[in-house]
C-alpha cells in the first residue's frame, strides 16, 4: 500500500452547501479484482514518510499499530461490508486490490485497511455513503473512496415526471469519536469526508479532488492536517468548519471555486494553510460565523501566496502591504490602505472595531481563464463593517456591506453597497456599479432594516436596481445622486421579495436626476415617502410608477410617464402637485395611465399629455385643492372675469373632473424643508 506525505491547504468556497446524508438500501454488491494482487501489508510498511508524532501543535497525528490482519477481502468473504460483520472489535481487515461496488456501514471498532488508494476502490454509487462510520475508534486508510452520482431523469420542465441527479457523501462519520481517515484518495462525491456532529476524530494525509465539498467539520476537537485538495468544481468547496476546538494545519487547497469556508464555530487553530488558485478563498459564510470570532488564525495561512492577518484586540496599528486578507476584531483606530487583495469573499472584515480607515483597497486581477471557465464577469472585494462605528471607507474598489453599524462614512468608493440594520451613516460621492457577479441582489445601493442614512452626490450606474429602499428602511434621505442605465429601476421602494417585513417608511428622495434605467425611474410601494424635485426623464418605462403605497408626497418634479396605482394595487391617499407631467420623450408608449380606484389628490400639476383611463373606469381623484386645480395642455375654455381659473370645468376622463382648471402653467417654486 502507497502512503503519501502531503502539505494540505485549507479553502472554503462561499457556494458549497452541507449536504446530509441520503441513507438508502443497499445496492447488490460486487467485485471486480485486479490481476495479481499484491500481496498484504500493515499501514506502515513502505509509506515514504515517518508515523506522525502525537504534538498537536504539528501537523502530524499518532496512529497507533494496527492488529495482526485477521480477514481478507475477497479472500475470506467476498464483499467488505460480510467481512465487517463478521468482525471481532478491533480487528483488522485488509482489501485487495479492485472495485467493490456496495455500501459500507461499520457499526464496531475496526482497522479497514486498503492495499493501495489508486487501485482498491468503493464505489456506493450515491445510493448512500459509500462509507457510513456509525462507531468509535475506526481507522480507514488506504482507499479510493467515490461516490458516482445517479443521473438525472425525465425532462425537467415536466416536474411530475422529473427526477433530479443525485450524489452522496464518500465518507460520513456520524457522532463517532476517535476515528482515523488518513492515506486515501476521494473523488467524485457530494462531499469527500462528513464529520457529522461528531467529536474528536483525524483526517489527515489524504487527497481530495473533484468533490463538491472536500472535508465538512461539523462538531469539535477535530484534527484535519496535511491533506490536498484540489479541483473541487463549480459550486465547490475545500473545507467547511462548522464546529468548534479542532487544529486545521498545514492543507492545501488548489484550484477550485473556493477554498475555506468558517460557517460557525469558534476556537479553531488553523495553522499553515494554503489557498491558491481558488476562484473564491476565504468566506464567513454566516452571521452566526461573524460574530463566532474567537478563532486562532496567525499569518502562517495564506492566500495567494499572502498572509492572512486576523487580528483580535488591536489598537492604532497598520496592517502590513503584504495582506492576503484580513480580519480585524474588537479592535480601534487601525488602518488598511493601499492592499491589492486576491480572491476571497469578505476580504476585509471589521468585526466590533471603530474609529478605524480602510482606503484604496482593491481586488487583484482575475484569470481570463477563472472568468472564462467561471462564466462570470468576476468576483468583487468585499469589504464587511459588523457592530461597527465610526470609520472612514475611502477609494475602495469593492462590494462595501454595512452589518449592524453605525456613523460609518463611505466615500469615493467604486462597487455596489449594501445596509442591513444600519443608521446614521453617510453615502457620498461614490460610484456605484456592479463590479462582480456576486454583487448581492444586484441592486447598487441596497437598504434594509437601516434608519436615518444619508445616500447623496453618488453616480449610480450599470446595476439591476440603482437604489433599493426595502423592509423596513426608514427616514433615509436620497439627495443629488445621478441615477441612469439600471436594467430593473433607477429607485425602488417596495418589500423584500415573498416577505413580511414593513414597508419603507418616511424616506425622502430630493432633486436626483433618474434618467435611461430600465422599467421606471422611480417605482414607490412605500409608505410616507417623500418624492420631491427630482428629474425623471427618458426612462425605458415611466418616470414614477405609484403601486400600493400610502400617504406619498409627490412634488417639484420633472415626470416622463406616469402610472398611477398599477397592477390594480391602490395607492392610497396620496398627494401630487407642482410637477409638470407628460409623455416619455424617448419611449412615448409610456404616457399617464391610472388604474387605482382609491382617491389622490392632484393640484398645481402642469399636464402636457392627456391621462389614459382604460385601465381603470372606477379611478376617480381629487383635482384640486379646493380652490385651484391644474394646468392641462388641452384645456381651451376662457377665463372671462381674469382669475387664472377657467370657467368651466375641464372634464378629465370618467368620473373625474377639475373643477378649477389653471389658465397658464403653474410656476414651480418649492422650498424644500427637512
Amino acid at each position: 500500500m502507497k502512503k503519501h506525505s502531503l502539505t494540505v491547504c485549507l479553502i472554503i468556497s462561499a457556494a458549497a452547501l452541507l449536504v446530509a446524508a441520503v441513507y438508502g438500501a443497499q445496492i447488490n454488491p460486487s467485485y471486480t479484482p485486479l490481476s495479481n494482487p499484491t500481496p498484504s501489508v500493515s499501514p506502515h510498511q513502505n509509506s515514504s514518510s515517518p508515523p506522525p508524532s502525537s504534538s498537536t501543535s504539528e501537523s502530524d497525528r499518532a496512529i497507533p499499530a494496527p492488529p495482526v490482519i485477521s480477514i481478507y477481502v475477497p479472500d475470506n468473504y467476498s464483499t467488505i461490508q460480510q467481512a465487517i460483520n463478521q468482525a471481532i472489535d478491533d480487528a483488522a481487515i485488509f482489501v485487495r486490490s479492485g472495485t467493490y461496488n456496495e455500501t459500507v456501514t461499520i457499526t464496531k471498532p475496526i482497522w479497514l485497511i486498503g492495499e493501495d488508494e489508486q487501485t482498491t476502490t468503493i464505489d456506493a454509487h450515491s445510493q448512500a455513503s459509500s462509507l457510513l462510520i456509525l462507531a468509535d475508534n475506526v481507522t480507514v486508510t488506504g482507499f479510493h473512496i467515490i461516490n458516482t452520482p445517479i443521473p438525472s431523469q425525465g425532462n425537467p420542465w415536466f416536474s411530475w415526471e422529473y427526477i433530479p441527479a443525485k450524489q452522496l457523501p464518500s465518507i460520513q462519520i456520524n457522532k463517532s469519536s476517535g476515528c482515523n481517515i488518513y492515506g486515501n484518495l476521494f473523488t467524485n462525491g457530494s462531499i469527500g469526508v462528513n464529520l457529522a456532529n461528531s467529536k474528536g476524530n483525524a483526517v489527515f494525509e489524504n487527497v481530495f479532488s473533484f468533490n463538491g465539498e472536500a472535508i465538512c467539520i461539523s462538531g469539535q476537537s477535530h484534527f484535519v492536517a496535511n491533506n490536498r485538495i484540489l479541483n473541487h468544481g463549480i459550486g465547490g468547496t475545500g473545507l467547511a468548519i462548522d464546529g468548534s476546538n479542532n487544529i486545521i494545519v498545514n492543507n492545501t487547497i488548489l484550484d477550485g471555486t473556493g477554498g475555506i469556508w468558517f460557517k460557525t464555530g469558534e476556537n479553531n487553530t488553523l495553522r499553515g494553510n494554503v489557498m491558491r488558485g481558488n476562484f473564491i478563498n476565504l468566506l464567513m459564510g454566516s452571521y452566526e460565523a461573524w460574530l463566532s470570532f474567537d478563532n486562532d488564525v496567525d499569518p502562517s495561512n495564506t492566500v495567494e501566496g499572502k498572509p492572512i492577518y486576523y487580528w483580535v484586540g488591536r489598537t492604532g496599528e497598520t496592517v502590513p502591504p503584504d495582506a492576503g486578507a484580513v480580519i480585524l476584531i474588537n479592535s480601534t483606530r487601525m488602518t488598511v490602505k493601499n492592499l491589492m487583495l486576491p480572491q476571497s469573499t469578505y476580504g476585509i472584515m471589521l468585526v466590533n472595531t471603530n474609529n478605524s480607515t480602510v482606503e484604496n483597497n482593491q481586488l487583484a486581477s482575475q484569470s481570463q481563464a477563472q472568468l472564462d471557465y467561471y462564466h462570470t464577469p468576476g468576483v468583487p472585494l468585499y469589504v464587511l463593517l459588523l457592530n461597527s462605528s465610526g470609520n472612514h471607507l475611502e477609494m475602495n474598489r469593492a462590494t462595501l456591506w454595512i452589518n449592524s453599524s453605525s456613523a460609518n462614512t463611505l466615500t469615493q468608493n467604486t462597487g455596489v453597497i449594501r445596509l442591513t440594520d444600519s443608521n446614521d451613516n453617510i453615502i457620498d460621492d461614490n460610484t456605484i456599479t456592479k463590479i462582480g457577479f456576486m454583487a448581492i441582489d444586484w441592486s447598487g445601493i441596497n437598504l434594509r432594516y437601516s434608519t436615518h442614512n444619508l445616500i447623496s452626490g453618488n453616480h449610480i450606474t450599470g446595476n439591476s436596481a440603482g437604489i433599493w429602499l426595502c423592509d423596513g428602511a426608514k427616514n433615509n434621505r436620497v439627495e443629488n445622486n445621478i441615477i441612469d442605465d439600471n436594467a430593473q429601476g433607477g429607485i425602488v421602494l417596495t418589500v423584500w421579495p415573498d416577505s413580511s417585513g414593513p414597508k419603507p417608511e418616511s424616506n425622502i428622495i430630493c432633486s436626483n436626476t433618474i434618467t435611461d434605467n430600465g422599467n421606471e425611474g422611480i417605482l414607490d410601494s412605500g409608505s410616507s415617502t417623500q418624492i420631491i424635485g427630482n428629474r425623471l426623464v427618458a426612462n425605458r418605462g415611466c418616470g414614477l410608477e405609484m403601486s400600493n403605497d400610502v400617504n406619498t408626497i409627490v412634488a417639484g418634479n420633472v415626470i416622463e410617464g406616469f402610472h398611477f396605482g398599477m397592477y390594480g394595487k391602490s395607492s392610497v391617499d396620496c398627494i401630487i402637485t407642482a410637477n409638470n407631467i407628460t409623455i416619455n420623450s424617448r419611449y412615448s408608449q409610456y404616457g399617464v395611465w391610472f388604474q387605482s380606484g382609491m382617491p389622490g389628490t392632484f393640484f398645481h400639476n402642469n399636464f402636457f399629455v392627456p391621462i389614459d383611463f382604460s385601465h381603470s373606469q372606477n379611478a376617480t381623484m381629487m383635482w384640486d385643492n379646493g380652490s385651484e386645480g391644474n394646468w392641462w395642455y388641452f384645456y381651451t375654455d376662457e377665463d372671462m372675469n381674469g382669475d387664472g381659473i377657467g370657467d368651466t370645468p375641464y372634464e378629465i376622463g370618467p368620473n373625474n373632473i377639475d373643477r378649477y382648471p389653471l389658465m397658464k402653467p403653474f410656476e414651480i417654486t418649492l422650498a424644500i424643508q427637512g
